[in-house]
C-alpha cells in the first residue's frame, strides 16, 4: 500500500516557486529598436510633405541671434529631412531652416524628452 505523502502541497508549491524564479538567460524581454537618445526631432518637409534632404537647421536663445546666424548648435538635416538636438535643456527656442526653398523662422518651446516638430518649407 502506498502512503501518503504528508506536507505535499508546500512542496508543489516550492517547485513552482523556483521554476517560476528560473528566468531563461537567453530571455530578453527589453524592448528592440527604440531610440533612447532623448531630444528634439526637427523633421523639415517641402510642401508636398516629402522630407527636405540637406537642409541646414539652427537653434537659439533670439530672434536677433537666429536672424544673424548666431546659433547655440547647428545641424543638417539627414536622408529622412530630420535632425536631432540632444543638448537643449527645457525652455524657449528659435530655429532657422535654411534650405532651397527658402528661410524659415520659428519661435517653439522644448518640453525636455522626446518631441517631434514638422517644418513645412515652401
Amino acid at each position: 500500500m502506498i502512503k501518503p505523502v504528508k506536507n505535499f502541497i508546500p512542496i508543489v508549491l516550492a517547485v513552482i516557486i523556483i521554476i517560476a524564479c528560473n528566468k531563461n538567460e537567453d530571455d530578453n524581454t527589453e524592448p528592440k529598436n527604440i531610440n533612447t537618445e532623448l531630444g528634439l526631432v526637427l523633421e523639415i518637409q517641402d510642401n508636398s510633405n516629402s522630407p527636405v534632404v540637406g537642409a541646414t537647421v539652427g537653434i537659439s536663445y533670439t530672434i536677433s541671434e537666429t536672424i544673424s546666424n548666431t546659433f547655440i548648435e547647428s545641424k543638417t538635416t539627414d536622408s529622412e529631412g530630420k535632425t536631432v538636438f540632444t543638448s537643449l535643456t527645457k525652455g524657449d527656442y528659435y530655429y532657422k531652416v535654411t534650405s532651397t526653398f527658402g528661410e524659415n523662422i520659428i519661435l517653439f518651446t522644448y518640453n525636455g524628452g522626446n518631441q517631434t516638430i514638422i517644418v513645412q518649407v515652401n
